[in-house]
């Protein structure tokens, strides 16, 4: 039989989201059970709590930013446009022409 490490870390970084968060609720469950068959093992109910310490902080920092953004987006979107340009386009003022000074000889 592989190692515990061997079989929950081989191949984790091909995993994707979906995948690693059904990965990670295998390992948690894993030990879990360790836990129960050893009577209730309290370096792997440390480990366990730590874990799940780390996913609830993770997560609240994760929502944070999460609503930062959306945030953002409703300003961009809150934020009135350019105002448009006349109907016809915009006219430029009139500069009235010159004419070069006359040279008589």
């Amino acid at each position: 039989m592989s190692k515990p490490r061997a079989l929950f870390v081989d191949g984790l970084v091909g995993l994707d989201a979906a995948a690693t968060r059904k990965w990670l609720a295998l390992a948690m469950a894993a030990v879990r059970v360790a836990s129960i068959e050893a009577g209730g093992d309290g370096a792997l109910l440390s480990t366990l709590h730590r874990v799940e310490a780390l996913l609830a902080a993770t997560a609240r920092q994760s929502i944070k930013d999460l609503a930062l953004a959306l945030d953002e987006h409703e300003a961009k979107k809150a934020t009135p446009p350019d105002p448009a340009p006349p109907p016809g386009g915009i006219r430029l003022p009139r500069i009235p022409l010159r004419t070069p000074p006359r040279h008589t000889a």
